[in-house]
Formats: C-alpha cells, sequence, structure tokens
C-alpha cells in the first residue's frame, strides 16, 4: 500500500536562457518521475511514525541556485536536503500550525468514508483501488467508537442526503453493511447479516423479483428505520414495509408455506416478527373481505353508509380494538411515499419485473449540472484512455437503446452507459463507483449521483463492444495485429487526472512509450464534446 502521496507538485525554474527551457524542463519531470522517488520515500519515512496520518495543506522549498553544468545532480541534493528541513520544521509546529493537520488512522477512514458517501469519487489521499480492498480496511481498523461516529454523523442524517444512503446500499456488501450496524449499535443484540438473509428468505418466499431488487429495498428500510425505531420492533415494522411494497397479502400464505418458511429461517427475531406479521395480514384479509360484504349490503338497504365511512377512517387511522392493532401497522399512514416507491436503482438494470416493450417514444432525460466540484479540484482517475473511443460511442449507444435525440433516454439508461464504458476499457462488469469519475463526465452523468456496481450484460451488447473495439484496431493501423485485451492494457488502462477549469474539463494521461503510436490515430483527440455532454473534455496526452 502506497504510504506517501502528493497531491499536486508544481516546480517553478528561474532561467537565464529561453531556449534551455525544453531540455531542463524534461529532465526536472524525468527526475521527480524516477529518480527521486526513492529518496523522497525515505525522507517521509524518516520525518514521521507510521502510526500517524499527517496532512500537510502546502509546503514550499526554495532550491536556490543550481548550476546548469551540474544541474541533475544539485537539484536532486538541494531538493532532498530542503524538503527533510521543512517536514522538520511543519513537525516541530504540528500542534498549533494551520498548514498540516495529524489523524489517527481510524478518523482517516471516517473521512474518507464520509466523502465518498457524499460525492461519489475518493478524496486524493485514499489510495484505493477495488471496494473489495476498502471494505476490509476499514472492518479491520473500525472499533465500536468508529462505527458510533459513523452512525451518528451519517446514518442520522440521511433524511438530509438520500443519495448518501442509496451510494452505501449499491457500493458496499451485505458483510459489511451488516457488521456497520452491529458496531454502530451494540445494544441491538443480534447480526444484522442474519437479520437481512432471513428478510430475504421471507420476501422471496412470497415474490419473484429480482434478488437485487429485494436486497436494496430490504437495506434500505433497514436504514430508514433505524434513527427512529427500538431495537424490539424496528425488524418487524421492517418486514412490514416489506410486506406492502411488494404486495404480499394473507391470502397467500398458507399453512404449509408458513410452516417451511419458519423451519428455515435462522434467527428468533424474524421467526417471531414472521408470526406476528402472518396474524396481521390475515386480519387484514378479514377485513377487506368484511367491507367487501357492507358494501353489496348497500345495494340490499338498512346499510348506514355515513358510519361505513367513519369505520374505514378508524381503520386507516390505526384505530383498532384488536389484539393486535394492524391498523397501525398495515394503515395507509404505513404505505410508500411517491419518493419512496420508485426502488433503488439495481445492477440488474434490465428489471425483469417490468415490461421490455415500450408503449410510446422515449424521451431524452434532463440531466442536472455538477454543483460540488470547484474550478481548480483535481480527481485521480482510472481507464484514462477510453477517451480514444469516443467517436463510436454515439453509434454504439445508440445500437443498444440508450439514445433518443442525442440524449439518454432514462437515467438507467445513462448508468448502463456509465457501466458499459468502464466494460469497454477493461472487460469487468463489476466496478466501485469512485473508480467511474472520468465515465461519469463522458457520459453526462453527475458525479455526486450515485450508480450500480455491476452491469448484466446482454448478448447484443458483448458483441457491440468486441465490434466497437475491433474497430478501433482496425482504423487504428500500427495495432491492426492487435487484441482488444492488447488494447486494453496498452491504452484505454492509464491513471489520468481530471480538473474542472473555466473553459471545461481537463484530463491530464501518464505517458509511457508506447505513446508515441497516438501519432498514428486517425481522429483527433485534444478535445471531446459527446452530445449528451454538458462540457468540454480537453485532453492533454501526446
Amino acid at each position: 500500500m502506497v504510504r506517501h502521496i502528493i497531491h499536486r507538485q508544481k516546480i517553478i525554474l528561474n532561467l537565464s536562457k529561453r531556449e534551455h527551457a525544453g531540455a531542463l524542463q524534461a529532465s526536472v519531470s524525468n527526475l521527480m518521475q524516477h529518480d527521486l522517488k526513492a529518496g523522497i520515500d525515505v525522507i517521509f519515512n524518516n520525518a514521521f511514525p507510521e502510526d500517524k496520518i499527517i496532512r500537510i495543506d502546502k509546503l514550499q522549498l526554495n532550491l536556490g541556485t543550481i548550476n546548469q553544468q551540474n544541474f541533475e545532480n544539485e537539484f536532486k541534493a538541494q531538493l532532498l536536503s530542503e524538503l527533510a528541513k521543512g517536514l522538520s520544521q511543519q513537525k516541530d509546529n504540528l500542534s498549533y500550525a494551520d498548514s498540516a493537520e495529524e489523524l489517527n488512522r481510524e478518523q482517516s477512514l471516517i473521512n474518507a468514508l464520509i466523502y465518498f458517501l457524499e460525492k461519489g469519487y475518493l478524496p486524493w489521499y485514499q489510495a484505493i483501488t477495488t471496494m473489495d480492498d476498502w471494505e476490509t480496511e476499514i472492518l479491520n481498523n473500525f472499533t465500536d467508537r468508529e462505527y458510533q461516529q459513523f452512525f451518528s454523523k451519517v446514518l442520522l442524517k440521511q433524511h438530509a442526503n438520500e443519495v448518501v444512503v442509496q451510494r452505501l446500499i449499491l457500493q458496499f456488501s451485505d458483510k459489511f453493511l451488516g457488521r456497520l450496524l452491529s458496531g454502530a449499535m451494540p445494544e441491538f443484540d443480534f447480526s444484522w447479516e442474519l437479520i437481512y438473509n432471513d428478510m430475504a428468505l421471507v420476501i422471496h418466499s412470497f415474490v419473484k423479483h429480482s434478488t437485487t431488487t429485494v436486497r436494496n429495498r430490504i437495506w434500505q428500510y433497514i436504514l430508514q428505520a433505524l434513527p427512529d425505531r427500538r431495537s424490539n420492533d424496528i425488524s418487524f415494522h421492517v418486514l412490514n414495509k416489506l410486506s406492502v411494497y411488494f404486495g404480499i397479502s394473507g391470502s397467500d400464505i398458507t399453512p404449509k408455506k408458513e410452516s417451511k418458511i419458519i423451519s428455515e429461517l435462522k434467527t428468533n427475531i424474524i421467526q417471531s416478527d414472521f408470526k406476528k406479521l402472518i396474524v396481521c395480514l390475515k386480519q387484514k384479509v378479514k377485513k377487506d373481505h368484511h367491507k367487501k360484504n357492507r358494501k353489496s349490503a348497500k345495494n340490499i338497504g338498512g346499510f348506514n353508509e355515513d358510519q361505513s365511512v367513519a369505520d374505514d377512517v378508524k381503520v386507516a387511522a390505526g384505530v383498532s380494538t384488536d389484539p393486535v392493532d394492524e391498523g397501525t401497522i398495515l394503515s395507509g399512514t404505513d404505505t410508500i411515499p411517491d419518493s419512496e416507491s420508485a426502488a433503488i436503482n439495481e445492477p440488474d438494470i434490465a428489471k425483469d419485473e417490468q415490461s421490455s416493450e415500450k408503449k410510446e417514444k422515449p424521451k431524452p432525460v434532463q440531466r442536472k449540472k455538477d454543483a460540488q466540484i470547484i474550478a481548480g479540484d483535481m480527481l485521480f482517475v482510472n481507464n484514462s484512455g477510453t477517451i480514444i473511443l469516443h467517436p463510436f460511442l454515439k453509434a454504439y449507444f445508440e445500437s443498444l437503446g440508450l439514445l433518443a435525440e442525442k440524449k439518454f433516454i432514462s437515467d438507467e439508461a445513462c448508468q448502463r452507459a456509465v457501466l458499459l464504458l468502464h466494460y469497454l476499457a477493461t472487460g469487468e462488469t463489476k466496478v466501485a463507483e469512485f473508480n467511474l469519475t472520468l465515465q461519469k463526465v463522458m457520459c453526462g452523468y453527475p458525479l455526486d449521483d450515485t450508480l450500480p456496481d455491476e452491469i448484466r450484460l446482454t448478448e447484443k451488447e458483448i458483441t457491440e463492444s468486441e465490434n466497437l473495439l475491433g474497430a478501433v484496431t482496425n482504423y487504428w493501423v500500427p495495432l491492426n495485429n492487435t487484441s482488444i485485451q492488447g488494447l486494453r492494457s496498452s491504452f484505454l488502462q492509464r491513471e489520468g487526472k481530471l480538473e474542472l477549469r473555466e473553459n471545461g474539463w481537463l484530463l491530464t494521461i501518464e505517458q509511457k512509450t508506447l505513446d508515441i503510436l497516438l501519432g498514428k490515430l486517425p481522429w483527433g483527440i485534444s478535445t471531446i464534446r459527446l452530445p449528451w455532454m454538458e462540457q468540454l473534455l480537453n485532453v492533454d496526452w501526446y
């Protein structure tokens, strides 16, 4: 794991003659990328203890006058010497310096986690490549104190930022969510992961929705309920909301099915709550049947319509003299609001429970603009070479039915396009959202909006993706004999830096020896503006 990270470095050389500028610039670039790395690493190691995280806002070094005849040796010596002095001074002044911050590892992880949940990308100081690695690091370092701190900072404030809860559900595993909740609320004496598994078992016993749909809805209701519910009723509250959302009725429950489900449940709390739910659902069936009979009696006569309306209002308000108050549990006050009823976007964008037929021509979705990025902010991105594919993307997305009038037909279509760009560059169908920053920009998708972490490809998408990549190697003569994987590893999978400027985005891509072949590329890549993009993407590569 990388211990030391330099966010940005700027080197200013004052020269006596302009004609030497190019050669010295190349020399300094080579020194910083290669020769000085080991020496700088040693100085950082010596300056601060390994168990502490120190963030220095800015460190300015003056290397003095350097003899041009011995430039490289003197530059290296002066930089390492001044760096050691500068860090020593920062260390001495750490307790009261505004330009430096000292954190423990756990606090740094909390800050990075909250940052990601709010923004959708990582802070510059967080060097993580996969979600599995990050989950492992968090779980290995968090104690109950960190879990509870996270809970109070994020989950208790979820109503102010719904995307935080959605991103937490979509991006993190069931194991992580279960451990997170167990650590945040140790007074709840049960395993949240087992609770989730049992709830999923109950729902899947009655409905044929996709695993992803059920999974996301369960965690959403759990996280929504936590701030306001007591431990002795939270799981029943969630089970009830799930039964409403998925349309489970008491008439669906036979004694045989009830017995089978209960025998398969692993936790006592869900066994108990499921039995309680069955009673409520069956009582509601009886009440609905009774109301239906009363309405039929209206046509015969002797029916007090005003009293019927009053009774219905009582039921909706939760007024009941029954042993179990299903009015409170299953009344209209507990139905899902419109803003809540739209399922969290799922990796299974095909949505197996919906009809694939379009009744009318889709209209392009209007995208919002990113508001949280400040000009000058720098974001580190992966697979920067994806921009090479830009001339083919419009036809590619149109062939897959994602575009209408040069715009994406829906949020789901735009999300799918983002994930397809990652697949084109890597051949992978699962990806952490923090590795999709550039792909979001290229698809005009807001950086702070979340999206699924996986895509289930159709045969057509696989075929069209292979055709696109094959077309690139066919048109790009030096790569005529290069495989798709060779194209990906040599050019598409490049690290880069993305920066928002006044005239749009600037993408700076790491350079390699092979980049000389970019001169033979039969289309330009210096400026990119696809029809659905809100801003220009300027590229600094070759």
